[in-house]
C-alpha cells in the first residue's frame, strides 16, 4: 500500500474512533483496525434502532440500560404483587375475590406506573 494511502486510510480509521463511544473511551492507544470497522458497524445499527446487546458486540447504550432496569424493575414489581397475593389467599385465607384483596391488588398495580 502506497504511504499515502495508508495516511488516509488511518485518518480515517481516526475520525471513526471519534464518532464511536466504546472506542473513544480507550483513548490514545493502538486499537486494531478490525476492531474500528466492527464497532462502527455495530453503533450503527444501533443508531439505526436495529440494535440489541448481541448486535452491539456486548456493549450496552444507556438508552439499554435503561430498558433493562425499568424491565427488572417491572419483573420484581409483578413477583412481589404476585407474592402478596399468595399471602392473601395461603395464610389470611382471604377468598380472591374479596373486595380487600380486589383493591389492594388493583391498587399495587395502579401505582407501578
Amino acid at each position: 500500500m502506497s504511504g499515502e494511502l495508508e495516511d488516509n486510510l488511518n485518518q480515517t480509521l481516526q475520525a471513526l474512533i471519534s464518532y464511536i463511544p466504546e472506542l473513544n473511551k480507550q483513548g490514545k492507544g493502538v486499537i486494531d483496525d478490525k476492531l474500528i470497522l466492527r464497532q462502527s458497524l455495530h453503533y450503527l445499527k444501533y443508531l439505526q434502532g436495529g440494535s440489541s446487546v448481541i448486535d452491539t458486540g456486548g456493549i450496552l447504550y444507556p438508552d439499554q440500560i435503561a430498558a433493562l432496569l425499568i424491565k427488572k424493575y417491572n419483573e420484581g414489581y409483578s413477583e412481589c404483587v404476585n407474592l402478596i397475593l399468595d399471602y392473601l389467599i395461603e395464610i389470611e385465607q382471604l377468598d380472591v375475590l374479596d373486595c380487600r384483596v380486589y383493591h389492594l391488588i388493583g391498587y399495587l398495580k395502579v401505582k407501578k406506573t
